[in-house]
């Protein structure tokens, strides 16, 4: 008799006898889930109580893919601060062998400078943990990153995350004539209007206006406005020219455009 078991539970001890001298019996088992990883099968051959039966057993070794990623606990978005390195944390759960990972930037791009660390099946589950230092730049803000994970014995099967980030940096001031005016050929009485560009992250409250290094203020005839980020100069006159330039602050510092002539 030939029969199958797993520990002390008898699977199977239906035998059939293919020739005079050989005995089998073919198990046949369930569809293989996780659980059955590791699992110890063992078949048993004897013929009378006066033998001592002989035993064989199998292991089932398994490949599955990953049943997620968790990319920076689950955050839907890091805030980083520009030029100053951060790591990021990926982790792909549930994949035997340990599970490939990728990392993308926004729009699929690659992630120049950047360094990875992989620590693979890190609490004894499948786990590959993979950490990304990163140098971000204000290019970056608004972005997205991507974390992937993949087995390499199954490739097609392959489980995404993805977080946005919000990089913090000082303001950038682009200082010029608003659109539709001009600084050339200037005469006296006419007005001009000024636009100060700001990025910033985050935004600034804020924008300061000066002549020559002097602030500016709002002149009581309105002759000059500011409207935030709007410097408006009606009926000109000679005081009215020099180095004209725009200020901000935030919480990551405080810029000023460069100069411009009026």
């Amino acid at each position: 008799m030939v029969t199958w078991w797993e520990g002390a539970h008898l699977l199977d001890n239906a035998s059939e006898v293919t020739s005079g001298q050989v005995t089998s019996n073919d198990l046949h088992h369930p569809p293989l889930t996780r659980e059955d990883f590791n699992k110890s099968l063992r078949c048993v051959a004897s013929n009378s109580d006066l033998t001592t039966p002989l035993s064989v057993s199998v292991e089932i070794d398994m490949h599955y893919p990953p049943t997620s990623v968790v990319l920076e606990g689950g955050a839907p978005r890091v805030t980083l601060k520009e030029g100053v390195a951060r790591r990021v944390t990926c982790q792909v759960i549930g994949s035997r062998p340990a599970a490939k990972v990728n990392w993308r930037g926004t729009d699929g791009r690659s992630l120049p400078g950047a360094q990875e660390t992989v620590v693979e099946d890190i609490l004894q589950d499948g786990t590959t943990r993979s950490i990304l230092t990163i140098l971000p730049s204000q290019e970056d803000d608004g972005g997205t990153l991507e974390c992937s994970g993949s087995n390499p014995s199954l490739p097609k099967v392959v489980l995404r995350n993805t977080t946005h980030l919000s990089v913090l940096y000082k303001p950038q001031m682009t200082l010029g004539p608003e659109e539709g005016s001009s600084l050339g050929d200037l005469r006296e009485g006419a007005d001009v209007t000024l636009k100060c560009s700001v990025r910033a992250n985050p935004e600034v409250l804020e924008v300061q206006w000066a002549l020559n290094g002097v602030p500016l203020q709002e002149t009581p005839g309105e002759d000059l406005k500011t409207t935030r980020d709007v410097l408006s100069l009606r009926n000109i006159d000679r005081s009215s020219s020099g180095n004209y330039t725009c200020a901000a602050a935030n919480t990551e510092g405080a810029s000023t455009s460069d100069p411009l002539l009026g």
